[in-house]
């Protein structure tokens, strides 16, 4: 899989260069509805690009080849970037986006900074995707005593961590929230025709949380919204110092 994944991730990257170069006028002044053609371009090349990404990380998941890397990363600053990159699809849609942190959290904690983020954006992408209007919440706050579950011996304590992220969106049946963090699952018409995209976000999402050594929940009605909710334990660097 990392090879045919390789293999096509190559040429897409050259398309996509070539694209930006064209949008640039690297090639010439664009004319009439060729600027809108050559956004449409880059937009689908990134998309294809995000499946591949997302079909090479889940293989790597499942084959237990997938290696964390934790540096330590300001808290809030982390979670306003990460919303900030999600702002512009919410905006789009008319969709507010809201952010609490609790100021008790420690300020600078260590963990897999680029896989956070990942779980972060899926999160709210999703939220937001199957969202018509409304809201979405999210917020960061320490977990409650009965969230935490034992650590492997020698593992520095943590700072237990609750992301929740919760919509006003079209809400998911009781019986299809085991599947829809399986791979490749269709939970139901309604649903995924609203979709875009691998099948694979929240099967990577639950299986970052799990690597991490966390937990990942789904509180959820038909029409009602959605409420997802990820215990994670990071390392607060104080306690390093």
């Amino acid at each position: 899989m990392a090879t045919i994944s390789h293999e096509l991730r190559t040429p897409l990257t050259g398309v996509l260069g070539y694209t930006d170069m064209l949008e640039m006028g690297a090639f010439g002044q664009l004319v009439g509805d060729q600027y809108e053609v050559i956004l449409r371009i880059r937009e689908n090349g990134r998309h294809l690009l995000q499946l591949i990404n997302d079909l090479l990380d889940f293989s790597k998941l499942e084959a237990g080849k997938f290696e964390l890397h934790n540096e330590p990363f300001a808290l809030a600053e982390f979670m306003d970037a990460t919303l900030a990159t999600c702002a512009p699809q919410a905006r789009a849609k008319g969709i507010a986006l809201d952010l609490w942190i609790d100021p008790a959290l420690p300020e600078f904690v260590s963990g897999d900074v680029l896989r956070l983020r990942q779980i972060v954006l899926n999160l709210i992408s999703n939220a937001v995707k199957f969202t018509e209007s409304g809201h979405v919440a999210v917020s960061i706050r320490q977990a409650a005593d009965a969230d935490m579950h034992p650590l492997p011996e020698g593992t520095p304590p943590p700072a237990w961590l609750l992301l929740e992220v919760a919509d006003t969106g079209i809400g998911i049946a009781p019986e299809h929230h085991g599947s829809v963090f399986d791979a490749f699952r269709q939970v139901d018409g309604s649903y995924t025709r609203r979709s875009v995209g691998s099948g694979l976000g929240l099967a990577i999402t639950r299986r970052l949380v799990e690597l991490m050594g966390g937990q990942i929940v789904l509180q959820s009605e038909l029409g009602q919204g959605s409420r997802f909710m990820i215990t994670l334990p990071l390392i607060d660097v104080a306690v390093l110092a």
